[in-house]
């Protein structure tokens, strides 16, 4: 019989390693999908883009901000199951116990995914680029002191509760649908709930984006969220709120489906 302490080390194990894998197999659909956000750069069609990228900075630049991506995913994959499987023990309720464990993990690792988003957007041939995660900082607290790192948090828990909420509460309730917890199920259930979570929440990740990184790579200062929501739909129309969700929908679906599968292979063979 495993200790408390023991357990919960091996939760934080299981969700980094989920983690990790299933983000770096969708990375250049993640850079796709942030370049979708806050550039013009996909008038071309997402093939175009991929390829666009390769031939500017060869098959790196698929993969930009990936590392940054990972040390974000590691501890944030880790605390989000951890935190979620922690809340389980005291409610029974799937959606209330994902909604906190968002909250948790979106303000434990709020700062790395301001970095992530610069990394995404330069193009790392370019002069004056951030050289890295430690570059980006600096410049970040240079310019806008800690509160830099916190730009758009209030848009982010708003969408990272419900999303957390619903990607959890959905996978038990389609999980016990599919006959239960098995491998096959585990990535269909897992898919299913990330669908139905992007598509409610998915404008609060846009304009969440768009204010960590107002004032730089043409994107306007806005003063504050509602103002930039506000902005993009007098300007681009509503559909604008979803600018980037075909690329995401490729990306989190699978990776989402992968991570459940990967903690239930690793939940088995570490409990069992």
């Amino acid at each position: 019989m495993l200790r408390k302490t023991d357990e919960k080390v091996i939760n934080l194990g299981i969700g980094a390693t989920a983690g990790v894998i299933s983000r770096t197999l969708v990375a250049p659909l993640e850079r796709l999908k942030i370049l979708h956000q806050v550039t013009d750069k996909i008038n071309n069609g997402y093939i175009n883009c991929l390829k666009n990228i390769v031939h500017k900075e060869g098959f790196k630049g698929l993969f930009a901000g990936n590392g940054t991506n990972c040390i974000r995913i590691l501890p944030k994959t880790s605390i989000q199951y951890m935190s979620f499987e922690l809340f389980n023990k005291y409610f029974d309720n799937r959606y209330l116990t994902g909604g906190l464990s968002g909250m948790v993990t979106t303000l434990c690792m709020y700062p790395l995914e301001s970095i992530r988003s610069r990394l995404s957007v330069q193009n790392h041939k370019d002069k004056g680029a951030y050289k890295g995660i430690f570059d980006c900082s600096k410049s970040i607290y240079r310019n806008y002191g800690l509160r830099g790192f916190y730009r758009g948090i209030d848009i982010t828990l708003v969408g990272s509760i419900p999303l957390y909420a619903i990607n959890f509460g959905l996978f038990n309730f389609f999980q016990e649908k599919l006959g239960g917890n098995t491998l096959k199920n585990n990535f269909i259930a897992g898919n299913f709930s990330m669908l139905g979570a992007l598509s409610l929440v998915y404008p609060s990740d846009l304009i969440r984006r768009r204010m960590q990184l107002r004032g730089e790579f043409g994107v306007p200062q806005y003063v504050n969220w509602i103002q930039c929501a506000k902005d993009m739909i007098k300007k681009e129309g509503k559909m604008s709120l979803y600018r980037g969700i075909r690329a995401d929908y490729f990306k989190m679906l699978p990776a989402n489906g992968m991570f459940f599968v990967l903690v239930g292979l690793m939940k088995k063979y570490a409990f069992d």
